[in-house]
């Protein structure tokens, strides 16, 4: 890279003041564009040597289709797929990550799918978070693959999950305040009776709410703006309900439940993210740090058979971390290109099969055209 005289320089944001060795370079002067020459023609040598391979690369294997949403089922794999033409379909796949069937296509859900979620007690009964052409709010469809039908239809909804023993499906429904605003109505389905119930009623308006399952919880986390979550847990044992983090909506993204700590990601007091532990029925009064804040930025974390995955931004590259909390061991894990793009397949929620230790991800590089290729990241390995 050509060199550049550094210059310390700040510049505020949201009363952050962060140094900033290259903000002199948005500035037009002879000094920028001087360096930004040097850099273009740096960028076009190495194009001129490497184009003629990465063409050749593109033009026998890009691919027409990608899969994503991948959930682990007992015999393989359901993952969305995602046409060239920007329709989607939901298949099967075997062991080895070949198409077996198609179990949902366009005629039964024409709009665009987000993402697929199958029940753990049925996995041909599936949650399927689809944008309606005609709707102007998300919906969840519940479908019944077997028989070709759509169950249920709940409109309005962000976030949805199941229960672990799959016979209940949680979900986040915005309703109108009547004010201009939206409050947020966390409801749960009954598979057997095909009823739903009012599990709780959010006071605040909301811009949206994501719901996750833990242990023997339900975690709401209700967007009062998008950097301000206030966090409530509901018991589905007793129905209990309080709220986690009293006095401070920081950004906060529950991760997952082991051994009886509650594990979150949170920007509280470390503006590059850290992960937090509290033991389960307490608020983060009674939270303990398990990660601290780096240099890098913390993009998003889950926890995997007792073990986190940390997903890393530094400096413009994407890193991956295993990290053992319990014992305060760490290891980096490898990209196929340090420069590449990690995109987790099933996130939101996290769709891991009880007792599994595989996590699908993608990992988008500039030197290979199939961008989505799925890696697996197994804790049992390390």
């Amino acid at each position: 890279m050509p060199k550049k005289a550094i210059q310390s320089a700040r510049f505020a944001s949201a009363s952050v003041y962060p140094a900033d060795p290259w903000l002199k370079l948005e500035q037009d002067s002879e000094q920028t564009r001087q360096w930004t020459q040097q850099q273009n023609r740096r960028t076009s040598q190495w194009f001129d040597r490497h184009a003629a391979s990465l063409f050749a690369q593109c033009s026998v294997s890009q691919p027409d289709d990608s899969y994503s949403c991948v959930s682990e089922i007992e015999d393989g794999f359901i993952a969305r797929k995602l046409h060239g033409d920007e329709t989607c379909a939901v298949v099967r796949l075997d062991p080895d990550f070949h198409e077996t069937e198609v179990l949902v296509d366009s005629t039964l859900v024409p709009g665009f799918i987000y993402n697929v979620i199958p029940s753990p007690a049925d996995s041909s009964i599936l949650a399927i978070y689809t944008q309606n052409p005609q709707q102007e709010k998300p919906e969840f469809l519940l479908v019944d693959t077997r028989k070709q039908t759509v169950l249920q239809r709940f409109a309005r909804c962000f976030s949805g999950v199941w229960s672990q023993q799959g016979d209940q499906f949680f979900f986040a429904e915005l309703v109108p305040d009547g004010q201009g605003g939206q409050l947020s109505h966390i409801q749960v389905w009954h598979l057997l009776s095909g009823k739903r119930t009012l599990l709780y009623q959010e006071t605040d308006s909301a811009v949206y709410s994501f719901v996750r399952t833990g242990g023997d919880a339900l975690f709401v986390q209700t967007y009062l703006t998008y950097t301000q979550v206030k966090l409530t847990r509901i018991s589905l044992s007793t129905g209990q309900i309080h709220l986690m983090n009293p006095g401070s909506f920081h950004n906060v993204n529950f991760i997952g439940t082991d051994q009886g700590l509650d594990y979150f990601t949170t920007d509280d007091q470390a503006s590059r993210g850290r992960i937090i532990a509290c033991p389960t029925g307490q608020d983060f009064r009674k939270a303990n740090e398990v990660v601290p804040q780096q240099d890098r930025i913390l993009q998003s974390a889950c926890l995997v058979q007792g073990q986190l995955v940390c997903f890393y931004l530094n400096d413009g590259v994407c890193e991956l971390c295993l990290i053992d909390p319990r014992h305060n061991r760490s290891c980096p894990i490898p990209l196929p290109d340090p420069c590449g793009t990690i995109t987790l397949l099933s996130e939101i929620p996290l769709n891991i099969r009880s007792g599994s230790p595989l996590l699908f991800f993608s990992v988008s590089e500039l030197s290979v055209s199939a961008l989505h290729s799925a890696a697996v990241c197994s804790s049992k390995k390390g």
